[in-house]
């Protein structure tokens, strides 16, 4: 329930959830327990969304040290806490360390998922919106590329992904000038848009 929840944006509700899930784990398995810091990841999440970012940063940085050690360096979960804890960087304004955790998400997804996958594309995503947010347009412009691409392939028309990834490729082809691309993506977008609500 606390998963729906979070999926749902119903942050207060899922909190309660997740702090209970989490001492329960602590408790009957340890703090470095894979259940325990799944749980760990998940009240982070919630933090971050409701932008408590000295609530979420500890979380995410004991929890990402517990999981490098196991269950690895490219796990699925140690890959989630790696993408949150730069997400939470991110919007510290600590953009070194946010683009070096983004780059190796991205290489680790790229890696060790299937081609088109939605986190690794997200991620692609991520780092465009990074590379964006520092001045280098020229490095984000192929990463927004080739998540609209995947997501065009591999996602279905009106997935939230897909909406948010040519949003911001229009956005960037504003900014140099490039109007009738951007004209083009964001009436996909719409059309998108309106085909979800069908």
């Amino acid at each position: 329930l606390a998963t729906v929840y979070l999926l749902t944006r119903r942050y207060a509700e899922a909190e309660p959830l997740f702090r209970e899930a989490l001492d329960g784990f602590r408790g009957r398995f340890g703090a470095g327990h894979f259940e325990t810091l799944t749980a760990t990841n998940d009240l982070a999440v919630v933090y971050l969304e409701t932008r408590r970012y000295d609530k979420a940063e500890p979380l995410f940085r004991d929890a990402l040290a517990a999981a490098r050690a196991d269950p690895g360096e490219r796990h699925p979960l140690t890959l989630k806490l790696m993408n949150g804890l730069a997400m939470l960087s991110f919007l510290r304004g600590r953009r070194d360390e946010a683009g070096r955790l983004f780059e190796q998400v991205l290489a680790a997804r790229r890696a060790t998922l299937p081609a088109g996958h939605p986190d690794t594309l997200l991620s692609a995503h991520n780092l465009g919106v990074h590379y964006r947010g520092v001045g280098r347009d020229g490095d984000a412009e192929p990463l927004f590329r080739e998540a609209v691409a995947g997501a065009r392939e591999h996602l279905p028309a009106g997935h939230p992904y897909t909406l948010r990834f040519l949003g911001s490729l229009a956005a960037l082809l504003d900014a140099r000038g490039d109007t009738a691309e951007a004209d083009g993506l964001r009436k996909e977008l719409e059309e998108r848009k309106a085909g979800r609500k069908k």
